[in-house]
């Protein structure tokens, strides 16, 4: 005496059949991805630990890629999905946050922090300084003085 609805159960059964099979589907692909995602964040991380040994050395990203065993462009592309941006990116971001922590706590001259950082021309290092954090070094050291 219940009412029943109108038309056929079919199309209510094939929704629940789709809704499961895209399930299945989407827990597959989970699973057959999930190794590939674990061998690029190792990569990944393994490229933060190379950037961190020798940003100084200023490697070229063909070298870290070596070293990974992968090619620049295939570094670049792992990199980009991990990060968003290019390795070189990374590596100039590293690059640039050691020479702020340098700049604010060592009190010696840019020229020889630039020295210590791998930067042969002083000058070419303030002005990648300033490309990367958007002021000087002598501007930075002095806004971290409070001058």
């Amino acid at each position: 005496s219940r009412p029943r609805p109108a038309g056929s159960p079919v199309p209510l059964w094939l929704a629940r059949v789709l809704v499961w099979r895209l399930g299945e589907l989407a827990a597959w692909r989970e699973q057959a991805q999930g190794p590939l995602q674990r061998v690029h964040q190792t990569l990944f991380t393994r490229f933060v630990v190379l950037v961190e040994a020798h940003h100084a050395e200023h490697w070229p990203i063909s070298r870290y890629a070596s070293r990974l065993g992968l090619t620049a462009e295939r570094l670049n592309r792992l990199v980009r999905l991990e990060a968003g941006r290019s390795a070189l990116d990374l590596v100039h971001e590293r690059l640039a946050r050691e020479a702020c922590r340098r700049l604010a706590y060592v009190a010696a001259p840019i020229s020889r922090l630039a020295d210590e950082l791998g930067f042969a021309d002083p000058a070419y290092f303030c002005r990648f300084f300033k490309r990367r954090v958007g002021c000087s070094p002598r501007q930075f050291r002095q806004r971290g003085l409070g001058s």
